[in-house]
């Protein structure tokens, strides 16, 4: 059995890391919760998730029913955010993010999501990793990524300014 190493530099101020792809792969349990979803509401095999990755459930609802009124687009995304949420044994930690994360300072890292905080909370408990303290959600931003407002944020709230920080790194 390998084990693995990790040499960090602390060169570095935060480290902001991307959860669904980067740390975990919770490919299947969306697939699961948003399959079941779209057959629920007649979508059925029409429905291909990948080309909403990124997107908040509620504007994953209105694409694809927009005659719905915006309670009723809410109680959908709701429900899949809860069936997300219930469902995450099939969540597993990508290869080296166990090691590496343990490997970081608890306050010198945090997660940028696109996911709401309480999956994300899920996700990392199922795939057995640490939790941080700083998750910047779909909850907290107003516009989604690939928008930098949710990465100025989790720097913020670890205690960075980007802007001055590469600024003083190149002094």
């Amino acid at each position: 059995m390998a084990m693995e190493v990790y040499a960090l530099s602390t060169s570095y101020n935060a480290i902001l890391f991307d959860l669904d792809g980067t740390l975990v792969d919770s490919y299947a349990n969306a697939e699961d919760c948003w399959g079941e979803w779209a057959e629920s509401v007649g979508l059925g095999d029409a429905f291909d998730l990948a080309r909403f990755y990124g997107q908040k459930r509620s504007d994953i609802v209105r694409t694809l029913l927009p005659h719905l009124s915006q309670d009723e687009i809410e109680a959908h995304a709701e429900a899949v955010r809860l069936a997300e949420r219930a469902r995450v044994a099939k969540v597993v930690a990508l290869p080296g993010a166990a090691g590496l994360l343990n490997a970081l300072p608890p306050h010198r890292w945090g997660i940028v999501t696109s996911n709401d905080t309480e999956v994300a909370q899920a996700r990392l408990r199922s795939a057995g990793l640490p939790v941080p303290e700083i998750i910047v959600s779909a909850d907290n931003v107003t516009f989604p990524k690939p928008h930098p407002e949710g990465f100025l944020l989790g720097a913020a709230k670890l205690g960075y300014e980007p802007a001055r920080e590469i600024g003083r790194a190149h002094v």
